[in-house]
């Protein structure tokens, strides 16, 4: 026998492939680094345990998205990530339509859609004091409604949910329950209305017959002493009682040279001023 290395011959006469190896150890190094792993594949690999998040995967980057919804919620409460549902439910239903409102979810308000309905609508943005067209243009817990010029108006069901001294819960809302705050003008500066309304003076018809001063729309050209039929004929600040007369302040130099302010007709106090007309 050959005192060399065996050589082990296939049966073809070829050298075995094991033959060929150089006899290095086998290369065991970890693949070149690939990045971090995925955050997500599918949305249910984000879920973050808060019943009132939409939970997504977002592409390409396969991170997790965790939007709040409030419509998860019930009514009058919100979603706050990572908490989950805030807030006190509605006492109302569907939604609350005085201030502050609750029911409707966030960006929408509550309105009267109807007689006797109220729905959850797109948030108006019209600030009390402005010109409207619709409930639907006011700020949540207004309503578009006036004397002759409509303007968003507080809704209200008591004086003492409108605002100042000399705002008084009076005008009736469609569904019979709801009223508006009358709202606050100057009758002597003639501010506090929208464009194209002037501010005049009254009286309750009944009950404790009670003052206000009120947004109507613009009269005619009538001034102190001009014939009239009705307040359309009179300037703004000017009243109609056969003639037009101007509104002033009892005991004030507000009154035309040669008349004063009447103290035979009588006083309408709104709120601690005292005003009649000059004659």
């Amino acid at each position: 026998m050959d005192g060399g290395a065996d050589t082990m011959v296939s049966s073809d006469g070829s050298t075995p492939d094991a033959e060929l190896d150089s006899g290095s150890p086998a290369d065991t190094s970890p693949p070149p680094d690939s990045g971090p792993a995925p955050e997500c594949r599918v949305p249910s690999d984000c879920d973050d345990g808060i019943a009132c998040t939409d939970d997504s995967c977002r592409s390409p980057s396969n991170t997790c998205n965790n939007t709040p919804n409030d419509a998860l919620c019930s009514p009058g409460m919100t979603c706050q990530a990572g908490i989950g549902c805030t807030g006190t439910a509605c006492d109302e239903s569907p939604c609350r339509l005085l201030t502050p409102q609750c029911g409707c979810p966030t960006g929408e308000g509550c309105y009267l859609t109807s007689a006797t309905g109220r729905s959850c609508l797109p948030a108006g943005t019209l600030v009390e004091g402005a010109a409207c067209a619709s409930d639907g243009a006011c700020e949540p817990g207004h309503i578009c409604a006036g004397f002759g010029v409509a303007a968003c108006l507080r809704a209200c069901r008591t004086d003492a949910e409108c605002p100042g001294t000399t705002n008084l819960c009076l005008l009736n809302a469609s569904d019979g329950v709801t009223k508006a705050c009358t709202g606050t003008c100057d009758p002597i500066a003639q501010t506090g209305c929208p464009p194209g309304g002037s501010c005049g003076i009254a009286r309750e018809d009944t009950g404790a017959r009670r003052g206000l001063a009120f947004c109507s729309g613009l009269g005619g050209p009538g001034v102190q002493g001009s014939g009239c039929s009705d307040e359309d004929d009179c300037a703004a600040g000017y009243t109609c009682g056969g003639v037009c007369a101007k509104i002033c302040r009892v005991g004030l130099s507000d009154c035309p040279t040669g008349t004063t302010c009447d103290a035979t007709a009588e006083d309408i106090v709104v709120g601690s001023t005292t005003y009649n007309f000059c004659g």
